[in-house]
């Protein structure tokens, strides 16, 4: 259990400096580079749970299956020509060296079952205390959200709130929700604050927020998929945690 978190953090450290390289990249091409991290995320969480074990055909021999000069010298049959060498399957783990000599012992022990089971039971414990303050959140904007007043600004629908905004909110519904001293701006910076966050609404950055924390929720324990988390939550600085 322990030696498969410590390759998941590898691997998520691998998948995290490939995407730091392609938004490098991507601005430089001035292109969005939000939803590198969400695929970031995805392969370091898929990747660690494939198959670790593969098989390799080694031909089997053994002395006692020499043959004598005299049978050597015979005429091989028909059956014989056509029957195909023996092979034995060997299974190579990811984390086991064979060592020559030895009876394939691996060079890293496991770890007591107590320290394994504490170890799954955290995880657990800790992916389910996450998505309870995943859903919420998401009930309290929705609690909140119904407090809001409907309006329209710059051409726009959108929720006014007191103290909140402006913002996108919302997963399946997204709108803007702006504070009220926004309704006392200008026009002009109105239409600037509702063009910035109808970008938002867009590039589906609400979804984005939303996938990139409940995969987060997977796989708590691992500190690199924080920072995914953070290279694609960074960006979206003015969406509120989607609700309903």
């Amino acid at each position: 259990m322990f030696s498969w978190m410590v390759y998941s953090v590898v691997v998520s450290l691998l998948m995290g400096l490939a995407a730091l390289a392609l938004e490098r990249s991507a601005q430089i091409r001035r292109r969005p580079a939000r939803w590198l991290w969400a695929m970031c995320m995805v392969a370091s969480l898929a990747i660690p749970f494939i198959p670790s074990k593969v098989s390799v055909q080694i031909p089997g021999t053994t002395q006692t299956d020499r043959s004598t000069s005299s049978e050597k010298l015979r005429p091989p049959q028909t059956s014989e020509i056509l029957k195909p060498p023996q092979t034995t399957a060997i299974e190579l783990s990811r984390f086991t060296l064979p060592i020559i000599g030895t009876d394939q012992t691996p060079l890293m022990t496991p770890l007591s079952d107590g320290l394994s089971t504490l170890l799954d039971w955290t995880w657990r414990m800790a992916s389910m205390a996450l998505a309870l303050v995943i859903l919420a959140s998401g009930a309290h904007l929705s609690w909140r959200r119904r407090r809001w007043e409907r309006g329209l600004m710059a051409g726009t629908a959108v929720y006014i709130s007191e103290d909140s905004g402006p913002a996108v909110v919302g997963f399946f519904r997204p709108h803007i929700v702006v504070p009220r001293w926004l309704t006392k701006l200008s026009p002009d910076e109105q239409e600037l604050v509702i063009a910035h966050e109808r970008s938002h609404l867009g590039a589906y950055d609400t979804q984005l927020l939303t996938i990139a924390v409940c995969l987060l929720a997977c796989m708590p324990w691992n500190p690199m998929l924080w920072w995914h988390c953070g290279g694609s939550v960074w960006p979206l600085k003015s969406i509120v945690m989607p609700g309903s």
